[in-house]
């Protein structure tokens, strides 16, 4: 199952029947209706509801949001340091985790790795795994939509250097945060973000008591 994210709504791309919900739709609708209607819909209503579109296979339905929206990937880091603690960053009145676009001829680790430097003034990096890809879809100032795809990579510093906020960026903020994370924090955060936090949270918390 995919999730993609559209303000505080959660759509579920779901390959299995869920229980039956007014809030589930047909792929073979979605089509017929059209992802911008679709979108519309959601916000006209105000449904926060999650939403769950019932197809053959999510990455069909997926492909279809992207053949559909503007697609633009970005790259970013969840930053664990001896503490045990998640680096987080306060932009735009929103905690979040540091990321952004590849500029040219970088990969996508590069631009994570690039990225969480430049936002949280911090070095001393290292990659130490994968995390899954969040998806989140936000409109156009003139017309349509942009479906964001944000590559996570799990990365670890031993670094006690001073945080320095990116504030050309917007960031006000750069702070370590425990694990569990608190509720304070994360009811603050984009959907996306504590969506991937708390997935992070629970595995790591699980690989302790285990």
């Amino acid at each position: 199952m995919t999730h993609i994210f559209y303000h505080n709504t959660e759509i579920l791309l779901s390959e299995h029947t869920p229980p039956l919900s007014e809030n589930t739709i047909s792929f073979a609708e979605l089509k017929k209706k059209g992802a911008d209607h679709f979108l519309k819909v959601i916000e006209y209503k105000n449904i926060t509801s999650p939403i769950t579109i019932l197809g053959e296979s999510s990455e069909e339905m997926l492909g279809y949001f992207r053949d559909h929206l503007t697609e633009i990937t970005a790259g970013g880091g969840l930053v664990q340091n001896p503490d045990d603690e998640i680096l987080f960053i306060f932009r735009n009145g929103k905690w979040d985790l540091p990321k952004g676009k590849p500029e040219k001829n970088e990969n996508i680790k590069e631009t994570a790795l690039r990225e969480v430097e430049e936002e949280c003034g911090i070095t001393g990096l290292e990659i130490v795994g994968t995390l899954p890809e969040t998806y989140h879809i936000y409109p156009l100032a003139t017309s349509g939509y942009v479906l964001k795809k944000s590559v996570w990579f799990h990365m670890r510093t031993f670094s006690k250097q001073p945080l320095k906020a990116q504030t050309e960026e917007g960031i006000t903020e750069v702070r370590w945060i425990g694990i569990p994370v608190e509720n304070e924090i994360l009811t603050h955060a984009f959907p996306s973000i504590r969506s991937l936090v708390e997935y992070f949270s629970g595995n790591y918390l699980r690989g302790r008591r285990s």
